[in-house]
């Protein structure tokens, strides 16, 4: 599957039960007419090894626009008022950064 979208907040790192860690973060997608576009959030799963590349995605901010490439796996959970969910998460095999997050202008 494959994305373009704003990161909806910075990468973070989250502990796995096997004791590795993992890149998160949440993608924003937008679709339909510019006077009332539709939002989907995607959220993406990195292993990235530790290194230089994982320093630069934890150093990404929010807003900032990607391209994802990743494989698709649908996951079902309970929500905290016990109503059930569904999400589709993705696992990152690619990431590019197409620009930078939008500035407000002074």
């Amino acid at each position: 599957m494959t994305l373009i979208g704003r990161l909806g907040e910075s990468p973070e790192m989250h502990p796995t039960s096997t004791g590795h860690e993992v890149l998160r973060y949440n993608v924003a997608t937008s679709s339909g007419p510019r006077d009332s576009p539709r939002t989907s959030w995607f959220r993406v799963t990195s292993f990235v090894p530790e290194g230089p590349q994982r320093d630069f995605v934890l150093g990404l901010e929010k807003g900032t626009l990607v391209y994802v490439e990743g494989s698709a796996e649908m996951h079902s959970y309970t929500d905290s008022e016990g109503k059930p969910r569904s999400a589709l998460n993705l696992v990152q095999q690619r990431l590019e950064v197409l620009s930078s997050p939008r500035r407000p202008r002074e």
